[in-house]
């Protein structure tokens, strides 16, 4: 299964979960006070946890004679990496520090250079994510498909950066624990859900020392394949649902979803159709997935953060999602 295929269903079960949890009503004979058991304001946690970011690129044909049905995927070979974090109170970071495994045979996928950054806060009925991403080198995963020759085309001058910022407040902080579900520094004991009203702010830069479309079929990918250079930077108001499902125990299980429309600027350099400066409507999705286990002085978590911005010029889409997922673990300590 290729990585796209598992990033999609990724989202495809995000989505769902966010979905079922409007089956699930909240049980109002549940007392507020007994939902959440908040850690002492005075505790520190500090993880360690295997991570793998992503900014998978996608973009469609824009041949009108149909002789170009398939869109170009790119991908980064990337495959496991060490990550530290720390969490105090209501502040908490992440950050990948050093390989632990081998990528992908790099003489076919070629090497990846990036760093990831990612720092969080959750306070009660409001909460903050920012996330910063850089990588450098690419390959086309589907290049059978494109070109006809063997995988894979390398771009390893193919750059991608992702700078985001989400601001969420919560209908109900009550039902709906985002420290529980975020950084586990709290342990929600009943199962509750909440909506989510989000402001949202995002730039992705992509970059070449050619263009974005292999050599000799700039034409069939249009103006987005054409791209030497761009960057697109999207504002939104948007608003979803979240719940926290307790499975026994210290378990829990979070989706959520949350969609916002707004307005973006885009601005490009290309090698045959001059540049793009103009203004549009974007819309932009973030879906949160969470399974964690969380006792008094250790935790265990897989989470899953993807959020995705679509860039649509004439009637072509470049699809430009940010993903990070990580296993992590940690201990708990008083101060």
């Amino acid at each position: 299964m290729s990585l796209r295929r598992r990033h999609l269903l990724s989202y495809f079960f995000t989505y769902f979960m966010a979905l079922v949890t409007w089956c699930f009503p909240v049980d109002q004979g549940i007392r507020a006070e007994d939902r959440t058991r908040a850690l002492s304001a005075n505790t520190m946690s500090l993880r360690a946890g295997l991570t793998s970011p992503a900014i998978p690129l996608s973009i469609d044909s824009s041949a009108a004679d149909g002789s170009t049905t398939n869109a170009l995927n790119y991908e980064q070979n990337i495959t496991g990496r060490l990550g530290l974090g720390l969490d105090y109170d209501w502040l908490g970071f992440f950050i990948t520090v050093v390989d632990v495994a081998n990528d992908v045979d790099t003489t076919i996928y070629g090497e990846t250079e990036y760093v990831d950054f990612q720092l969080h806060s959750y306070m009660g009925r409001v909460g903050f994510d920012f996330y910063y991403q850089d990588f450098t080198g690419y390959y086309l995963s589907n290049t059978q498909e494109i070109t006809g020759g063997a995988c894979c085309l390398l771009r390893p001058d193919l750059r991608s950066r992702y700078l985001g910022a989400n601001f969420f407040y919560l209908s109900n902080p009550d039902h709906l624990s985002l420290v529980a579900a975020g950084n586990l520094t709290a342990i929600q004991v009943k199962g509750g859900g909440s909506w989510i009203y989000s402001l949202g702010f995002s730039r992705q830069e992509i970059s070449s020392d050619a263009v974005v479309a292999p050599a000799g079929y700039e034409t069939e990918y249009g103006r987005l394949g054409n791209i030497k250079k761009g960057a697109i930077s999207t504002s939104t108001l948007g608003a979803g649902y979240g719940y926290n499902f307790v499975l026994g125990g210290p378990w829990i299980l979070h989706a959520s979803i949350v969609v916002g429309v707004g307005p973006q600027k885009q601005n490009f350099e290309t090698q045959d159709y001059g540049p793009t400066n103009k203004w549009s409507v974007a819309s932009k999705a973030t879906g949160r997935f969470t399974l964690g286990w969380s006792g008094e002085r250790s935790f265990l978590a897989a989470q899953v953060v993807a959020d995705s911005t679509l860039l649509t010029i004439e009637s072509q889409t470049l699809d430009f999602t940010s993903i990070y997922s990580f296993l992590s673990g940690g201990i708990r300590f008083d101060l």
